[in-house]
């Protein structure tokens, strides 16, 4: 974590020309991939695990690690995210460099350079922010700076719009789901277009419009644009199925699959292995737990990013006692935020059958909002999956 943040701020210190030079999009090794997916998997739980190690491993979600799944999203960062995810960051970066283009917005020589002026500048370029919102950011004004929360619409609109779905009036689909007199008017048709393009936007079956958006929330409605994830970053998939694992004398492993086709597997060329929860650089691939097995292969150029298997590991499972306050419930989600002995905020997300105890009495969730002087006992089973299956206030 250290070696990232130092990375961090000698970018942000150099001269604005240097911000858009050609990066590499896996800047992690395998292990540092397996530790930011692993460090998040065991902060907010499994609940999008699945997707957030995709998005991680495919090079799209690089965050700082001080969030939660459960924090609301910035408009700048929602919009770096986006442009990401349309393989447009650099595009981004160049907008906010571009002399001319700065000029020709107004935008005084004597406003200091932003990281993020790039990303707003080519939102207002594609069409999807108006002047208004850019001159709210440009100003710090209220309306659209960079740190107001992004709202759920806006979002949906500009995945929208960057990966050209069609807006569409056939609102047959649309009108299926409540809100949808609340969608601002100009938006409609893209909310339209999207489910006309088998997109549903929906979040829990709710479209909630206006609602601000969870890092949880924007991880969700990016896996669901994700043939265009792919296509937009030149990342290319394969599935076949295992005929043989032929190994080489330097600890290689060479795949054969049944159509003739092979990828090799080597010490020297490690990717990362994914399955059922979990993602590993060490895993092993064997003529027993692979022959006749569907793996699917994630390339970047000649670079294999990562293999996906259903095959799992080992499983286990245990319990812990903690005790705390709470923090935060979402109803929706089951989403249990609390703030242990230490000021650490840890998320959970309730057991089916999970027991809340308030008073010697058994309550539903509801009744835990502001509750104080807690004690949880949460089972870990599988690989990184935390759920909380008792809850009781501690007597004093």
């Amino acid at each position: 974590m250290k070696k990232l943040l130092i990375l961090f701020i000698i970018i942000t210190a150099l001269p604005i020309s240097a911000l858009s030079k050609e990066y590499d999009k896996f800047l992690y090794t395998p292990e540092q991939s397996i530790e930011m997916v692993s460090y998040l998997a065991l902060k907010d739980n499994d609940y999008v695990y699945n997707s957030l190690r995709d998005l991680t491993l495919m090079g799209i979600f690089r965050e700082e690690r001080n969030f939660a799944l459960a924090n609301y999203v910035t408009n700048s960062d929602s919009l770096k995210m986006i442009f990401r995810a349309a393989g447009l960051e650099h595009y981004a970066y160049s907008c906010g460099e571009d002399l001319n283009l700065r000029a020709s917005l107004g935008i005084p020589e004597t406003r200091p350079f932003s990281t993020y002026d790039g990303f707003f500048i080519a939102a207002y370029e594609k069409g999807f922010i108006s002047r208004y919102r850019l001159n709210a950011y440009l100003m710090d004004k209220p309306g659209f700076t960079a740190g107001d929360y992004a709202v759920r619409q806006d979002i949906v609109v500009w995945l929208a719009r960057l990966f050209n779905i069609s807006p569409n009036n056939n609102f047959t689909q649309l009108n299926k789901y409540g809100q949808t007199s609340l969608i601002n008017p100009s938006y409609k048709p893209y909310f339209a277009g999207l489910f006309e393009a088998g997109i549903n936007v929906s979040l829990g079956g709710k479209l909630n419009p206006y609602k601000l958006t969870t890092y949880s929330d924007l991880v969700t409605l990016l896996t669901k644009f994700y043939p265009y994830l792919l296509t937009s970053n030149n990342i290319t998939t394969n599935t076949e199925i295992v005929s043989c694992i032929v190994y080489g004398e330097d600890n290689s492993q060479l795949i054969v699959f049944t159509n003739g086709d092979t990828i090799s597997v080597s010490p020297n060329n490690t990717c990362i292995v994914t399955g059922e929860n979990f993602v590993d650089n060490t895993y092993i691939f064997t003529n027993e737990n692979c022959v006749g097995q569907k793996l699917t292969y994630y390339t970047y150029g000649d670079k294999i990013i990562f293999i996906n298997t259903v095959i799992a590991r080992p499983t286990f499972s245990y319990t812990q006692e903690l005790s705390g306050n709470l923090y935060f419930y979402d109803d929706l989600t089951g989403s249990v935020v609390l703030i242990d002995g230490n000021g650490a905020y840890m998320q959970y997300y309730l057991a089916d059958d999970a027991e809340i105890i308030l008073n010697g009495e058994k309550v539903s969730a509801d009744k835990l909002m502001d509750c104080t002087d807690l004690s949880f006992t949460v089972e870990i089973s599988g690989c990184n999956q935390y759920s909380l299956k008792k809850i009781t206030r501690i007597e004093h």
